[in-house]
């Protein structure tokens, strides 16, 4: 793209914005305007890379006979746009499943209990018998690959 064209798109960009006075539909134009100010369409540019395998330690979660009886390590716990929860550690089923990881973590949001030492009650959110991703957890995110790791991470 050159830079004449880049100017021009910024102009009708501009004037659609203003025009539609509807910030989505301004956007929306944006977008497709620029997709085919930048010439042929890629697709493969549209498809995302795939996520690296992330070698993670696991904890498993005891069955659950009451309200408040699992209690997990105060450091499986994430907080993601402000709610609490924790990394689930479910098969990953997809066709394109990667073959190094041994699942995919998945964020499930919990109501949480009392703190107890180092742990903390879980008054909702899991059954029992769950795997919780451990470790690191600041690069993990829902659909990351993960690896068991039984070592420090």
């Amino acid at each position: 793209m050159t830079p004449n064209n880049l100017k021009n798109l910024k102009l009708l960009a501009g004037l659609l914005i203003h025009d539609n006075k509807r910030f989505r539909i301004g956007v929306i134009a944006v977008l497709l305007i620029f997709t085919t100010a930048c010439g042929e369409h890629h697709p493969a540019a549209t498809v995302a890379p795939p996520l690296p395998v992330l070698a993670r330690p696991v904890s498993h979660v005891t069955t659950k006979k009451a309200v408040g009886d699992i209690a997990i390590p105060q450091s499986a716990l994430v907080a993601r746009g402000g709610l609490s929860g924790v990394f689930v550690l479910s098969p990953d089923n997809s066709k394109n499943a990667n073959t190094q990881a041994d699942g995919l973590a998945r964020f499930r949001l919990l109501k949480l209990g009392k703190v107890i030492g180092a742990n903390i009650a879980i008054l909702s959110g899991l059954n029992g018998g769950e795997i919780l991703v451990m470790g690191n957890l600041a690069p993990v995110h829902d659909g990351s690959p993960i690896k068991i790791h039984s070592g420090p991470i």
